[in-house]
């Protein structure tokens, strides 16, 4: 043990290793200041080069479509379901389903009825 920094209870090799194996090596440092006691600076001479903490990764934001749904409704008041609507505008499925829900939309069925559409009327009904 350095005898400078005898008083952090902790051998060069123990911080060594504590960092090694830390796989947020910035983190790392932080948290091996806080458990010994010593201050950063004192932290990175024990570590030498293997202190020259590479930035981590920035997570990239995860990517959000805008979607055109003006041939989506087209097809929609067509009488074509969400899954023939999506193969014909090249619009993921769910993106579809989201569009058709916040737009207050009932689900076309199969052969191009409205699930829950008054056909008299005209009007929503929940059945």
């Amino acid at each position: 043990m350095n005898a400078k920094y005898e008083y952090s209870g902790w051998s060069d090799g123990e911080i060594r290793a504590h960092y090694r194996d830390a796989l947020d090596k910035a983190g790392a440092i932080k948290i091996l200041c806080d458990l010994t006691l010593l201050a950063e600076e004192e932290i990175r001479v024990i570590l030498g080069d293997a202190a020259d903490v590479v930035p981590a990764k920035k997570k990239e934001p995860k990517k959000r479509f805008f979607y055109d749904y003006t041939d989506a409704r087209k097809f929609y008041d067509a009488g074509l379901t969400d899954t023939q609507i999506s193969e014909k505008t090249g619009i993921d499925l769910r993106s579809i389903w989201h569009w058709r829900k916040k737009e207050g939309l009932p689900k076309n069925e199969r052969g191009g009825k409205k699930s829950g559409w008054h056909t008299e009327t005209g009007f929503a009904r929940h059945i």
